[in-house]
């Protein structure tokens, strides 16, 4: 009797820590398609699945991820030479820089050159070969999105007194705007909220008040750039702390995806691809746990991606980057080199097991084949190499894995 109960609870135990290791982490990595190096083969697998898509994201899961860059550099030139996209949409980079940089309504901004202009990222080693094609293969008729609301390439503030002054606004107000406007541009000295505020309502009323002739209603819509840009430095930098900052999530993920439907509906055949954190290229984020002491973060957020689908619905094909190990460095010249570490629970730990250096997770192929796991959590590192409960697989199409990551590399050789 001694002998069954103890061959009992051996059984017992064996069967709980095999259900242990098989964990779903560990069932949703056995599914990555492994690439022993990237290339014409493995690009061919993604754009199998990417389809008819008229709009693909491609993240990163930090801004210093060199072997990242590489590779969505070498996997935005194939898809651009082979497979009919032609225009790169730009974090990082200002609206109205890039629709000069497309040679458009040069007009409005006399004095602007952007003739020198290249990708923030243009000084980067694992770049250089994307960055050449952008600056110097005139066989290609590529076209550029900025994303964003502030501009590095050019001054905007004539172009706003012009617009201020064809709506009629009484002179007083206008050198009032223009003595503000000056004061937040020199960072002489600080900058009251109540000031910013006044600036941004006049740009609303410019908004509201303007009779826009410019092609395409650029004219608007370089306004809701510029304002955009203010807003961002009034809740990330003037107001700033924990509440500043979520306001600006919310408000640049707006403008951003604003900026993609502008000129997607604007040229209907335009295919795109979008060069973007994995943040903002989350479909659901609410699907994800933010932390255990504020686990309710991502409800409120409406990010990026979230608006584009809304828009284009199935057009839009969201590809997430990650690595499990290596080192790296974010852009900017103060940073420090950061050790990529993967715990034991995350999916990145099951991925790393693998004997591969490169993969690809399909998760819409997975819900497909298990839609009992479309509704389950699991843990992985996707947002900023930081390891989060999500039911991950409804967040984004498919990961490209990396195994090891590399530091940036600023470049020695000449652009120009």
């Amino acid at each position: 009797m001694i002998k069954t109960i103890a061959a009992f609870l051996l059984a017992v135990v064996t069967l709980f820590s095999s259900c242990q290791e098989a964990t779903i982490e560990k069932q949703i990595a056995s599914y990555m398609i492994p690439f022993e190096q990237v290339g014409q083969t493995s690009f061919e697998e993604i754009a199998n699945r990417i389809g008819d898509s008229d709009i693909v994201i491609l993240g990163e899961a930090g801004h210093g991820d060199g072997k990242t860059y590489e590779v969505k550099a070498e996997l935005v030139q194939y898809l651009m030479k082979e497979k009919g996209f032609n225009t790169l949409a730009l974090e990082g980079e200002g609206f109205i820089d890039l629709e000069l940089k497309n040679n458009l309504y040069t007009d409005l901004f006399p004095s602007a050159d952007v003739s020198k202009w290249k990708p923030h990222w243009g000084d980067i080693v694992q770049t250089k070969g994307l960055v050449l094609d952008i600056l110097h293969n005139d066989n290609f008729n590529w076209k550029y999105i900025g994303l964003e609301g502030y501009n590095r390439n050019i001054s905007v503030h004539d172009f706003l007194y012009t617009a201020l002054e064809k709506i009629g606004v009484d002179v007083s107000i206008q050198n009032q705007f223009k003595e503000t406007y000056e004061k937040m541009n020199q960072f002489k000295e600080e900058i009251t909220v109540e000031e910013i505020d006044f600036i941004l309502q006049t740009i609303s009323s410019i908004i509201e008040n303007i009779k826009d002739e410019s092609k395409n209603g650029f004219i608007k819509q370089a306004l809701v750039n510029i304002k955009g840009g203010i807003e961002d430095y009034k809740y990330l930098d003037v107001l700033g702390g924990y509440e500043g900052e979520n306001n600006y999530v919310n408000i640049r993920d707006k403008r951003m995806a604003e900026n993609v439907i502008w000129h997607k509906k604007n040229n209907p055949d335009v295919k795109i691809i979008v060069w973007i954190a994995n943040f903002h290229g989350a479909k659901q984020v609410q699907n994800v746990r933010y932390r255990e002491n504020d686990s309710e973060l991502y409800q409120s957020f409406k990010l990026f991606a979230e608006y584009l689908v809304d828009a284009f619905h199935h057009k839009v094909y969201s590809i997430a980057f990650i690595s499990s190990s290596g080192e790296v460095k974010d852009i900017h010249v103060n940073s420090t080199l950061g050790q990529i570490y993967t715990p034991e629970n995350a999916l990145e730990y099951y991925l790393h097991q693998g004997n591969t250096s490169f993969g690809y997770l399909d998760f819409n192929e997975i819900k497909k084949k298990e839609p009992k796991l479309k509704q389950t959590t699991f843990n992985s590192m996707l947002l900023g190499y930081d390891n989060k409960p999500g039911r991950w697989l409804d967040v984004f199409d498919g990961i490209f894995y990396i195994k090891k990551n590399e530091p940036l590399k600023m470049a020695e050789y000449q652009i120009w």
